[in-house]
């Protein structure tokens, strides 16, 4: 597995999925196994990792898996490139149309994104995934939509992990993170 852990690279002809990934929870994992499916047609799968630089709100996020732990679940799951993005506060003024041209298409080199269908991208979180896929479609991109994994009837959500952690219900967040 390839890793960068910068926001100056360029790649082509890549699978991608793009988010948090803070948990790498089995939601996350769904969207990894979506992806691996794309190297059937000669594409190198890639996992963005945007990790948002802190933007003072002063609360601090329970961190549910290391960086290390990340690295290792990613090149397990056979991922090739690992793309550890700092995204920082100029990023956060991107609008949706601008982050798919010039990092999705551009800089990703991306044939296919695989998303979330609650995944929210660019200033304000004006991005969906069914403007991504009206975009994609201009812009040399398939866009592939999952839906969330749900565990016990429940949508499994790192926020929802981090609230069953500090209420003490680790066997429910446990249930949600083991991949």
């Amino acid at each position: 597995m390839i890793y960068i852990d910068d926001r100056d690279f360029q790649l082509s002809n890549t699978a991608v999925t793009i988010g948090k990934f803070d948990g790498l929870h089995k939601g996350h994992m769904e969207l990894i196994a979506h992806l691996l499916g794309y190297r059937a047609q000669g594409l190198q799968t890639a996992v963005m990792r945007l990790d948002f630089v802190a933007r003072g709100s002063g609360k601090e996020t329970m961190v549910l898996r290391t960086e290390e732990e990340r690295r290792q679940i990613l090149e397990k799951s056979g991922v090739d490139i690992y793309l550890r993005y700092p995204f920082g506060p100029a990023d956060f003024e991107m609008s949706a149309q601008d982050f798919a041209k010039e990092i999705i298409a551009g800089r990703l080199g991306a044939k296919a994104v695989v998303v979330g269908d609650d995944f929210r991208f660019g200033r304000g979180r004006q991005g969906t995934p069914q403007l991504l896929s009206q975009w994609g479609s201009k812009l040399g991109f398939t866009v592939e939509i999952v839906e969330r994994a749900c565990v016990d009837g429940v949508p499994v959500s790192s926020s929802l992990i981090r609230e069953y952690m500090s209420g003490g219900e680790i066997e429910k967040a446990r249930k949600m993170l083991d991949n």
